[in-house]
């Protein structure tokens, strides 16, 4: 038997992948159409319009925060600072105690001594006074159901933040652990997914789901007034087909300036990455989940326009639930047609400036981490007036 190329198994995985999500998603669908709830359609149209309050009223001051997250890249400056707009953060980081990524496969005793310092975390509150809400970001592969199913014996309202419901809702890991939120989702009193195929498998197995498609920080993400001297801008790791169509790109004659994981550029730190936007006329998005061939929104595609950059993204269907394509972001179809968008929009500097003011508009209107935040949270019944400014502990 001859050797697959290295090309050839990537495909074959690749195409594995894609049979794996769909038979998922199907099985996921004729749930719902078995419950009669085929009124949520893929628009994302009133989706969260189902949330029950989890309190009868919520509380007058600022609300006291458990929040548990590893810090990797975006996730302090994203959810530390919007819950501070909310209350007080007593946050734990897992990140030491336990590596659910481990190479010889999660250790076990570590999980369960990490899981029995965030319950007494848990349990002795805050200044002495009990917790208002605990806010996870997390899966399976990190806090084990029969543990979950204790916390919420303590009667705190509690919330999970989930990103890759697309392909890892109910994933396993290369290195045998268990991940994805399948298992997890009903234990918390709203699963939070940040796609709509992520909302429909959660709504599936009995969890109450909140549809938030991603947030970015304007703090972080701002224009700088710096010249846009980089025609074509990409930030994100090399795998797929990013190569392919960037390689595609250059050989049209236009040149692309690709950073991260895998590109000769290397990866950019945080202000390397803002100073980047900065300085681009045009920046590209890939929108494939995991090396599939399904789609859905990243959370660069909030970030860049907030940059005040032109975002020339996938022309998908999920897109129009947070974006009015080629009126907010720009989009394409296919590598010609993104060799025809990206001429056109280099040669017509107004046209390029507009999309780009009306989607970080779009984005400062509704889609900051702090805006999605203070909206989940009344909805949730947690959060009824404006409240003070809190910090992370």
């Amino acid at each position: 038997q001859l050797p697959v190329p290295s090309e050839g198994r990537a495909w074959l995985r690749r195409q594995r992948l894609n049979a794996r999500v769909g038979r998922e998603y199907a099985k996921y669908r004729l749930r719902l159409a078995e419950r009669d709830l085929r009124r949520y359609t893929f628009s994302g149209a009133h989706a969260n319009d189902h949330i029950r309050p989890i309190l009868p009223s919520a509380p007058d001051r600022p609300l006291r925060i458990f929040g548990f997250w590893r810090h990797y890249s975006w996730e302090d400056h994203s959810f530390g600072r919007a819950l501070a707009g909310i209350g007080r953060v007593s946050r734990y980081d897992p990140a030491g105690e336990f590596d659910q990524w481990a190479p010889t496969g999660p250790d076990e005793a570590a999980r369960r001594r990490m899981q029995e310092m965030v319950f007494k975390t848990i349990e002795g509150g805050q200044d002495g006074e009990p917790f208002d809400v605990l806010f996870f970001y997390t899966s399976a592969a990190t806090l084990d159901p029969d543990f979950l199913a204790r916390i919420r014996m303590l009667g705190v309202p509690m919330i999970n933040f989930s990103h890759d419901d697309i392909v890892h809702f109910e994933a396993r890991s290369d290195n045998g652990s268990n991940g994805g939120c399948a298992r997890i989702a009903a234990l918390f009193d709203i699963h939070v997914s940040t796609s709509i195929i992520g909302f429909f498998k959660a709504l599936a197995v009995g969890a109450q789901p909140y549809y938030l498609p991603g947030g970015a920080d304007e703090a972080v993400f701002t224009p700088s007034g710096a010249t846009r001297d980089l025609d074509v801008v990409f930030v994100g790791a090399r795998f797929y087909d990013r190569d392919e169509t960037i390689d595609y790109l250059q050989c049209q004659g236009i040149p692309v300036h690709a950073f991260g994981a895998g590109w000769p550029n290397g990866r950019l730190t945080l202000d390397q990455h803002i100073s980047t936007l900065a300085r681009a006329k045009i920046v590209l998005g890939f929108n494939r989940y995991s090396g599939t061939d399904w789609m859905g929104i990243k959370g660069r595609d909030l970030e860049v326009p907030l940059s005040g950059a032109c975002h020339l993204v996938n022309d998908f269907r999920e897109l129009s639930n947070i974006f009015m394509p080629d009126e907010e972001v720009a989009v394409y179809k296919n590598r010609r047609h993104l060799v025809t968008r990206i001429r056109h929009l280099l040669g017509h500097p107004l046209e390029r400036e507009r999309l780009a003011a009306l989607g970080r508009m779009r984005v400062l209107r509704e889609y900051t981490w702090r805006v999605r935040f203070r909206t989940l949270f009344w909805r949730a019944g947690l959060l009824a007036l404006p409240a003070s400014v809190g910090e992370v502990v």
